[in-house]
């Protein structure tokens, strides 16, 4: 079965080029898009910092999504860009997140089903 995965941009330029990096990364290792956060395998938000309203949009975001990853606790939640450097034990408090990173550093693990961003990151 082909993983399925959602990402959310919020911010600046450099996040929309980031995501697309990430979405050609992933694809490159057979992932496909799926139609929503609840059809994914794993569910990325790219966000930048120097707004406030963009992170209380990923904030918002986390707590929605907070059941699919109570349901089924394989599918990954991440937080790249600026934010997810900045606050990233805020961000795990908050969120169901498994990891957060910068979108440059896609890499994979067989430990996380073929994905995970960033350097070795943390479940649950």
């Amino acid at each position: 079965m082909t993983k399925r995965l959602w990402i959310e941009t919020v911010g600046c330029q450099m996040n929309v080029l980031d995501s697309e990096l990430v979405v050609a990364a992933l694809r490159r290792q057979g992932w496909d898009m799926a139609k929503g956060p609840s059809e994914a395998d794993a569910i990325f938000y790219n966000t930048c910092s120097v707004r406030q309203h963009a992170e209380d949009k990923i904030y918002s975001a986390l707590g929605r999504i907070r059941p699919l990853k109570e349901k089924d606790s394989r599918i990954v939640v991440g937080v790249l860009g600026c934010m997810a450097q900045k606050d990233q034990e805020l961000i795990r408090r908050r969120g169901s997140l498994s990891s957060s990173a910068r979108a440059s550093s896609i890499r994979c693990r067989r430990s996380w089903r073929g994905c995970s961003p960033g350097a070795v990151p943390r479940s649950r």
